[in-house]
């Protein structure tokens, strides 16, 4: 009798200390708060540009539009699309520092262990955690910001053809009525 073989399918190993590299990086781009603050400057900047853009057009098409309802509609939009990406960037900040002291860790044991190899999964893993919390913020920020925008303009051009109709109608009745 021949003894029976048993084939066990190999696994790929990776050395830890292959992703020191990458790990570097991820740390300081973790760390660099300094991204999330200009970004929270622009955000701020451009939702507030939109709402007085949008409250100016809105006023010189109906001068009584000025301080009405319509027009803190849209800045009430702006204050929360503006609270939202002050809230993200303050999450982010400490996420990075979280995910730098984790990424730091992985790094002091690949360095005690050079050669302790993972599995594809735990590679994956590693990788994601590097750069997977500070992409999901950005995106995050950046999405909502330009959705509330969008929201704002959409808000306020509905508005402006609502008073460009009424303006038609105001001006036909008053013709139609100087005729009769």
């Amino acid at each position: 009798m021949e003894p029976d073989l048993i084939v066990e399918p190999a696994v790929q190993l990776y050395r830890l200390s292959s992703f020191s590299s990458f790990l570097e990086v991820a740390i300081a781009l973790n760390l660099l708060s300094s991204t999330w603050k200009e970004f929270r400057e622009k955000s701020k900047n451009l939702i507030s540009d939109s709402v007085q853009k949008n409250t100016l057009m809105l006023t010189l098409k109906d001068s009584r539009i000025a301080e009405t309802r319509y027009t803190e509609e849209l800045k009430t939009i702006g204050k929360k699309a503006s609270k939202f990406v002050m809230k993200v960037s303050s999450w982010s900040i400490y996420t990075g520092i979280i995910v730098s002291v984790l990424l730091t860790s992985i790094l002091i044991f690949s360095g005690f262990n050079p050669d302790y190899k993972v599995v594809y999964l735990t590679a994956l893993g590693v990788c994601i955690l590097a750069v997977g919390p500070l992409a999901l913020m950005f995106l995050l920020a950046f999405g909502n910001s330009h959705w509330k925008i969008r929201k704002i303009n959409k808000k306020a051009n509905k508005r402006a053809t609502t008073i460009d109709e009424n303006n038609k109608y105001e001006i036909t009745v008053s013709t139609s009525k100087k005729g009769a």
